[in-house]
């Protein structure tokens, strides 16, 4: 096999490469955390409304008075 890894931890990444369990532990490892910081998101429960929104914010206000009266009435009361 050849060793194509070219950046300052290029003997890391051959290691991981040419060792089966280290690279499956590894694997293991960034699943899991991907797993945890997903739950993390999906356990954050927060409604989007106008808090998420700058007080005084340009083009919010534009798109506002663009929009003013052609939007549905759920969303003009979101905002």
């Amino acid at each position: 096999m050849r060793d194509n890894f070219t950046s300052k931890n290029k003997d890391s990444c051959n290691l991981i490469k040419h060792e089966i369990n280290l690279k499956n532990s590894v694997m293991d490892i960034l699943t899991n955390t991907k797993k945890e910081i997903e739950d993390k998101i999906d356990s954050y429960n927060v409604d989007i409304d106008k808090t998420f929104i700058i007080d005084v914010d340009p083009i919010i206000d534009k798109i506002l008075e663009i929009f003013d009266g052609k939007i549905n009435s759920p969303f003009k009361k979101l905002i």
